[in-house]
């Protein structure tokens, strides 16, 4: 994925690039290249969310709040197995 952010940010370096400007292609692509990467990992930030084993899931018979760390692991639950 990093891969194709990078690409897009050189795709934009090309693009919006001005000769006469006195700054170089290459060093006008690597900040457009950081830049993507930067923006790409700022709204990854926003749309991921931390989970807590302590977030409540829903509520049980009684309408008590059920967390994740409520819930009893089995055998096939064991991921390390």
């Amino acid at each position: 994925m990093a891969r194709v952010i990078g690409t897009i940010g050189l795709i934009k370096a090309i693009e919006s690039f001005q000769t006469g400007k006195g700054t170089k292609l290459a060093t006008f692509a690597a900040r457009c290249i950081e830049n993507e990467i930067f923006m790409h990992l700022r709204s990854l930030k926003k749309t991921r969310k931390d989970v807590s084993l302590h977030d409540p899931i829903g509520t049980d018979k009684e309408g008590n709040e059920i967390t994740l760390i409520d819930i009893p692991a089995t055998e096939a639950d064991d991921v390390g197995g």
